[in-house]
């Protein structure tokens, strides 16, 4: 398995080098998200997908419940734009640092995925990057209630991925989550998984390297 993940990431790699500002293509169609009606904040997160001696996980947090944006939700390290960051690229990595304590240095970046809104009123540039079997987390207590690993043979078999009905601002909005170990992951997250999902599968190469990954 672990040629076959190795050989998915390398084409991951190629898929998401796209000249900048030009989207990249979706084929998983996701329920709308109502557009926050305040201005939209500049904002960033990592993907980070770990080396293990099985494979490779995706790195995710649990927000802690005192937040006041996400509070409780599985999420990826990141958040807002700070004025010192010179790129949103800098805006995830010193995020990362900070919450779950992974130096940029340790993150191998392999490209971006597309950008996407909240409701609460962020405009995300997501970010994948690649992390050695030898990293060490250390989670921000005030931001991180946990950190979570999951299999990415899990999170790229379509058929975990569920639509659900949540109520927000009075009326009922449909939206896309894959459960693991008890903890459901929705909202832009889930969202980015899809599109992590959607770019690995646009290669033929890697559709076939997906099928052979699930199956073992």
């Amino acid at each position: 398995m672990t040629d076959a993940a190795t050989a998915l990431l390398r084409t991951l790699a190629a898929s998401l080098r796209w000249p900048d500002g030009q989207p990249l293509p979706l084929s998983t169609p996701v329920p709308e998200v109502p557009r926050p009606k305040q201005p939209l904040q500049d904002a960033a997160v990592l993907v980070p997908i770990l080396r293990t001696r099985g494979g490779y996980d995706v790195v995710l947090t649990r927000r802690t419940d005192h937040l006041s944006a996400h509070a409780g939700q599985m999420s990826f390290p990141g958040g807002r734009r700070d004025p010192g960051d010179a790129s949103l690229l800098d805006t995830a990595l010193r995020e990362t640092a900070e919450e779950i304590g992974v130096a940029p240095a340790e993150v191998a970046v392999l490209g971006r995925l597309n950008r996407l809104y909240t409701p609460s009123g962020y405009d995300i540039q997501p970010f994948v990057g690649v992390l050695a079997e030898s990293t060490r987390f250390a989670a921000d207590p005030r931001e991180v209630a946990a950190i979570m690993r999951v299999p990415l043979r899990h999170l790229v078999d379509r058929r975990n991925y569920l639509r659900r009905i949540r109520r927000f601002e009075s009326r009922d909005i449909e939206y896309v989550a894959v459960d693991y170990d008890d903890q459901e992951i929705w909202g832009a997250t889930a969202r980015i998984l899809v599109d992590l999902v959607d770019q690995l599968e646009q290669c033929e190469a890697s559709r076939c390297l997906l099928v052979s990954f699930l199956a073992d």
